[in-house]
């Protein structure tokens, strides 16, 4: 997943220190979660460009056991607040 970050008029919004994390829990609002990642793990962040890029292993999915969760991704910003941009269903098939 890669995504560009906007402002309200459309303008790149620069990520320069930000820390962003992603999880994914079986139930919407459950505090148990199936993966918890940040840029320690999967998650990069390319500051001037305002982009956010998710990439998730082969082999980390592979020990999932779910058929649809629930996932937000937050950014915080160097002044430690928090944003939640976004949320919403994922899918796992390991037929694929």
């Amino acid at each position: 997943m890669c995504s560009s970050d906007l402002d309200s008029d459309g303008s790149v919004i620069n990520l320069t220190g930000y820390s962003s994390q992603l999880k994914i829990r079986k139930t919407k609002g459950s505090s148990d979660t199936i993966l918890s990642i940040s840029e320690a793990d999967s998650i990069s962040i390319v500051g001037v460009s305002g982009k956010v890029i998710v990439n998730v292993s082969a082999a980390t999915t592979a020990n999932m056991d779910f058929d649809k969760a629930y996932y937000d991704m937050t950014l915080t910003n160097p002044s430690g607040v928090v944003d939640r941009i976004y949320e919403g269903l994922v899918f796992l098939d390991k037929a694929v």
